[in-house]
């Protein structure tokens, strides 16, 4: 069949030059994968949309490379700079392309689309195209995480919108492409890589991109949730050549590298808790250390949950015992407190007394009458109820020895000492150059420009991707070295720097509450708070509503929970009143108890299930991006407020944190 007369599908309908768009990514060196080589590089991006200095994005150590990998699922545009049009597309889970008017809704459908079944359509459906190539100009490709508005869109076309583009998206002179690259196998040959700058021949697929790679599955290999199957398409490089010649046999195909840095940072994040999580899953063999562990195999990661007990209790235990050093050195001071009183009544009393009043005095005071001795009295009693640190931790210490001696004290010593070393290479072979990326990643001009030139400043939903992107590139790092010096730098700097992804991501990088807070005065008592808190609230509120159908889920659990409630009271009934007709039924185990505790059991479950539902559905404070934001970053609040000592910085420090 020709390709004119070939079925026709929304996903493989795609004629002129052929593009395969992928992304740079991070994958570990040891699994195989091609490496980006020239003319592909990775490079932070020139210019700033704010006051970003250009970072060194080398990846250092080793252990871990950049390659080539398809797009996350997302979106793609593609502007004709020649021609003035944006063209938008879809990117499904499986690196498929459908295309959809821009300033459309994406279509329901087309968030799972799949193909049609001709042959070389599933590989034509994970390529776009440019049509009458050879008399178009540059094409700018784009990647984002979220839909572009009319406004991003339109700030991103003609003469007025090349600074924008330039900033984030990448071009391709695809003209001159179709001019030099004909669709010969001797012409491929004669190009080899070429030398455009992040752009091969089809040819180079299965050397270029991790996906077509031959390289095999690792067991328990790496797999970032954002785009986890490196081998997806493995062995099928040779079937895309075969579809885009059949297609468009004068043009030689391209792939075109394009930025994705919020795809590169999720890509650390997940390479650095894969690291982790594989030494955890370290296996100890058994009575590796004596028979204090048992005679089982086990794992690094049960024994770090031993020693988190172990810890624990002694934690705990440490509290108690200072607590009852207190305690009793309270006893005594009240003892002795009481003591003084007795004993200076009894003085005023025998003072005071005619039998006893004209003796001869001692020469002495009556105890505790001078203010001298008032005050030592008051001294040590301050003195007994403050007892020193040796002291109570000489306790501590003392009361955990019984707890030791159940220790099999040279085992647990052996594992603490092979754990740390273990640790310790882990950080200096993966962990500490994986960090050192990230932090460079974040603080880069690409992940700025990115965020801010491709989320609406007008717009709370568009605003709420950015802020959930911007969690998902800082997730858990918050504890590493470098990383979490950037979010406090950031939490003590200005709001309206482009570069401070933080805390614009805590006003979802909306203009409006942005120009409101860095207009707000400085001293705290002197912020409108009520105001800037309504004005956030009514800018937001579409992000607040909580959806229907959680809401109906709420009361079809409380609905549920009525019933079960119901249910068990029935069975108590019952039970109690076979109880009343025969003292055995209460002492023995038989049908009726067990139907009135299994109601039971199921009551209390279902009420739990129930009170859940209503927590979920209850109104919102915050939008949940900026909640999950917060969560990133509790130890760098934490440890701002310490440092805080009313300067101006950490005035405006405060003003966000409330």
């Amino acid at each position: 069949m020709a390709a004119g007369t070939e079925p026709k599908c929304d996903l493989c309908n795609k004629h002129g030059l052929l593009l395969m768009p992928v992304r740079y990514a991070i994958a570990p060196a040891s699994i195989g994968l091609p490496a980006v080589n020239e003319p592909l590089k990775i490079e932070d991006a020139a210019h700033s949309v704010g006051k970003g200095k250009k970072q060194n994005l080398t990846m250092e150590g080793g252990s871990a490379q950049y390659t080539a990998r398809l797009l996350r699922s997302g979106y793609l545009y593609v502007y004709d700079e020649k021609r003035d049009r944006m063209d938008a597309y879809w990117i499904t889970e499986d690196g498929y392309y459908m295309r959809f008017a821009p300033e459309a809704a994406v279509p329901a459908e087309a968030k799972s689309a799949k193909p049609c079944n001709y042959t070389g359509h599933q590989e034509l459906a994970g390529c776009i195209s440019i049509a009458d190539a050879r008399n178009a100009g540059i094409v700018w490709l784009g990647y984002s995480d979220v839909q572009w508005t009319s406004a991003v869109i339109d700030a991103h076309r003609g003469p007025h919108g090349k600074r924008l583009r330039e900033l984030h998206m990448r071009a391709f002179d695809a003209g001159a492409w179709a001019k030099s690259h004909q669709a010969s196998a001797k012409a491929a040959t004669a190009h080899g890589r070429g030398s455009v700058p992040h752009a091969v021949p089809m040819s180079e697929l299965a050397k270029t991109v991790a996906e077509y790679a031959p390289a095999k599955p690792v067991p328990n290999g790496f797999a970032p949730s954002s785009a986890p199957r490196f081998h997806l398409h493995a062995g099928k490089a040779d079937g895309v050549q075969a579809a885009c010649r059949r297609r468009s046999p004068e043009l030689a195909g391209a792939i075109v590298a394009v930025d994705d840095p919020a795809g590169v940072t999720q890509d650390l994040v997940a390479l650095i808790n894969w690291h982790s999580e594989r030494l955890l899953d370290t296996r100890v063999e058994k009575e590796k250390y004596g028979a204090g562990y048992g005679p089982y195999p086990t794992t690094y990661r049960n024994l770090v949950a031993l020693d988190g007990a172990i810890k624990t209790l002694r934690a705990t235990n440490d509290e108690k015992v200072k607590l009852e050093v207190f305690r009793k050195a309270n006893d005594l001071a009240d003892y002795l407190k009481l003591s003084y009183e007795v004993a200076r009544e009894h003085s005023e009393a025998m003072a005071t007394t005619p039998s006893t009043a004209n003796r001869p005095a001692s020469g002495r005071p009556a105890v505790g009458t001078t203010a001298e001795s008032l005050a030592r009295q008051n001294e040590l009693d301050a003195l007994i109820r403050n007892p020193s640190p040796t002291k109570w931790k000489e306790a501590q210490e003392k009361s955990w020895q019984a707890y030791r001696a159940k220790l099999n004290v040279a085992a647990y010593d052996g594992w603490v000492e092979e754990y740390k070393k273990a640790s310790d290479a882990l950080q200096r072979q993966h962990i500490e150059s994986l960090a050192k990326a990230h932090a460079a990643w974040m603080q880069s001009n690409l992940l700025a420009n990115k965020l801010d030139c491709t989320h609406d400043g007008s717009d709370p939903l568009s605003g709420d991707v950015y802020a959930e992107t911007l969690q998902r590139c800082m997730a858990a790092t918050q504890q590493i070295g470098g990383c979490g010096e950037i979010y406090l730098r950031w939490l003590k700097g200005d709001i309206t720097e482009k570069t401070n992804l933080l805390l614009r991501a805590l006003m979802l990088r909306q203009d409006d509450l942005i120009k409101a807070m860095a207009a707000a005065p400085l001293e705290p008592d002197a912020v409108p708070w009520k105001a800037l808190m309504d004005q956030y609230t009514r800018h937001v509120q579409v992000l607040l509503k909580v959806d229907p159908a959680i809401q109906a889920k709420a009361r079809q659990a409380q609905a549920a929970a009525d019933r079960a409630k119901a249910k068990a009271e029935a069975a108590s009934r019952e039970f109690a009143l076979g109880a009343a007709m025969s003292a055995g039924v209460a002492l023995f185990d038989n049908p009726l108890k067990r139907a009135a505790e299994q109601a039971e059991a199921a009551a209390k479950a279902s009420q739990a299930e129930a009170a859940q539902a209503k927590q979920d559905a209850r109104p919102k404070l915050l939008p949940d991006s900026v909640a999950n934001v917060l969560t990133q970053i509790g130890a760098q609040v934490s440890t701002a407020l310490r440092e805080y000592n009313g300067n101006a910085m950490e005035k405006a420090l405060s003003r966000w944190m409330a």
